[in-house]
């Protein structure tokens, strides 16, 4: 009789337990805990946040950074027809423009309304002059080595560049139409779209654009 009652107290006690998984484990302990997130919902939170990241850094990087492509001759040798350039559109935001930066601007020339490219020659406050085939700035010389002619065509006699505006030329100043067109004329620094910075075409020129023009 004892042993009729020993069997069945063990039966009412393993019937009591919790079936094992198939690991050796509880059903119980298999299950994830009331606070611990599913493994499909962790990585479709990772997917869009990451997702969120990239498109906010695209949006960023656009607001920062354009591209042009070199339709003229006006900035032989240096740029030449088809160039991919990379331009920084805030670099007058956070800094201010140098004699040598090569830039980007908008203007409608003999009714024409374009981007044109030239590089910055004279800063406001600064004074102009053209004569002899030469460019001065505040009655110095300019190199002129890096043009495409070596020489300045044309006359301007003691011009002073406005405030908040740029002078500007192309590298090939004889037939480039730039500041010392009166159709040109100055060009407002809040009109620049961006300074050049970066050439990614042709591969065989890839890279930064180097400082010519400055002091």
């Amino acid at each position: 009789m004892y042993d009729i009652d020993e069997k069945t107290a063990e039966q009412n006690d393993a019937s009591a337990r919790p079936a094992a998984g198939p690991n050796g484990q509880s059903g119980a302990d298999e299950k994830a805990g009331p606070n611990e997130p599913e493994k499909g919902t962790v990585s479709r939170r990772s997917f869009i946040t990451a997702l969120i990241i990239v498109i906010a850094f695209g949006v960023a990087l656009n607001l920062c950074i354009g591209s042009v492509k070199v339709k003229e001759t006006s900035m032989l040798p240096n740029f030449v027809e088809n160039d991919h350039l990379f331009i920084n559109k805030i670099a007058y935001r956070t800094g201010e423009p140098k004699r040598g930066d090569v830039i980007i601007f908008h203007k409608t020339v003999y009714g024409t309304s374009e981007d044109l490219i030239k590089r910055v020659v004279a800063l406001p406050g600064e004074t102009v002059d053209v004569r002899g085939g030469q460019l001065y700035v505040d009655g110095k010389k300019q190199d002129q080595s890096f043009t495409y002619e070596g020489t300045t065509n044309g006359s301007v006699k003691n011009f002073k560049v406005p405030a908040g505006r740029l002078y500007v030329m192309g590298d090939n100043r004889t037939v480039s139409i730039d500041s010392r067109d009166p159709d040109v004329g100055t060009v407002a620094i809040s009109k620049v779209k961006g300074r050049v910075f970066f050439r990614l075409l042709p591969f065989s020129k890839f890279g930064r654009i180097p400082a010519m023009g400055t002091d």
